[in-house]
Formats: structure tokens, C-alpha cells, sequence
């Protein structure tokens, strides 16, 4: 009896398919689509501003230990720069 109506089942799945659930598969591809829209640019900017601070962080997370090291060199540099000991030649 199943393979006597087969014909009619795959009749009816194709034309209950197109009329009832294709324009809801269509209506959800669009919002979805729109929605990506809105929100892509919102994620790119939200990734950019978050790499940039991860980034500076990084940065100050190496550079931080070398603070004193940089004091310690610009004070040997003010000492010496105007020392006569300090020039090759003199006069």
C-alpha cells in the first residue's frame, strides 16, 4: 500500500514544502542576513578597539620593567654629557 501512494507522499511533501516552509526558510535567510549586516560592523569595531588594548597592554606589560633602568641612564647621560672627562678631545 506505501509504494502504491508514493507518487501522491512525494506530491504533497514537494507542494506542502514550497508553499508552507519556503517562505519561512526565505523570510529567516533574510533576517538572518540583515542581521548580519547590522551587527558585522558593531564586532569589527568592538574586535579592533579590544585588539588595541591588548596591544598597548602588551606593550606596557614589557616596557614597565625597564622604567627604572631608563631613569637610571638619562641621570648617567645628564651627569656626563657637560663633564670634561666626558669628551674625546680637548678643548
Amino acid at each position: 500500500m506505501g509504494l502504491l501512494l508514493l507518487p501522491f507522499t512525494l506530491a504533497f511533501s514537494l507542494v506542502f514544502g514550497l508553499v508552507f516552509i519556503l517562505p519561512f526558510m526565505l523570510l529567516r535567510a533574510v533576517l538572518r542576513l540583515l542581521t548580519a549586516l547590522f551587527v558585522l560592523p558593531i564586532i569589527l569595531i568592538v574586535t579592533f578597539v579590544a585588539v588595541l588594548v591588548a596591544g598597548l597592554a602588551f606593550t606596557f606589560a614589557i616596557l614597565a620593567p625597564l622604567v627604572p633602568l631608563v631613569i637610571i641612564a638619562l641621570l648617567v647621560y645628564a651627569l656626563t654629557r657637560r663633564s670634561p672627562a666626558a669628551t674625546a678631545h680637548p678643548g
